[in-house]
C-alpha cells in the first residue's frame, strides 16, 4: 500500500501512481470522456470547503465512456443509471473526471481504494 504524509491531500495522480497505472486524461464534469476501454476513474472536486481533500469518488468500468455518461445522466434519488455515487451530485464545487485504462480494472480499483483508506483512515 502506498503511504502518504498525515494531512497530505490525496490526489488522483497519487492514486494512479499507487496502482502503477498511467492516467489517460481528465475532463471537467459533464464533458464526454473519449475512452471507452476498461479502466478506473477518479472524480475530484476543487472546493476549499472539502478541506484540501480533492478525491470524492473512485470507480471502475468495462466501458469508461459509457459508465461516466451514465453518471452524468443520473438524477439524485433514482435507482439508475448510476446510483452508487449519487451523493457527489449534491456537492458544490468544480468537479473533474480523471481516468486510466486497464484490463484488470477491478484489481486496480481495489488498490486505489485501499490506498485511499490507508491514507485517510
Amino acid at each position: 500500500v502506498c503511504s502518504a504524509m498525515k494531512g497530505e491531500a490525496i490526489t488522483p495522480q497519487w492514486l494512479f501512481e499507487c496502482a502503477a497505472i498511467a492516467p489517460r486524461g481528465n475532463v471537467p464534469w459533464g464533458q464526454e470522456v473519449i475512452d471507452d476501454r476498461p479502466g478506473v476513474y477518479v472524480i475530484s472536486i476543487d472546493d476549499i470547503a472539502r478541506r484540501g481533500q480533492p478525491v470524492i469518488y473512485i470507480g471502475r468500468s468495462k466501458r469508461l465512456k459509457a459508465r461516466i455518461n451514465q453518471f452524468y445522466r443520473h438524477k439524485y434519488g433514482r435507482k439508475g443509471p448510476h446510483r452508487g455515487g449519487q451523493e457527489i451530485l449534491m456537492l458544490p464545487g468544480k468537479k473533474t473526471v480523471h481516468w486510466a485504462v486497464g484490463a484488470d480494472y477491478a484489481r486496480i480499483e481495489r488498490i486505489m481504494l485501499e490506498a485511499f483508506l490507508h491514507a485517510t483512515g
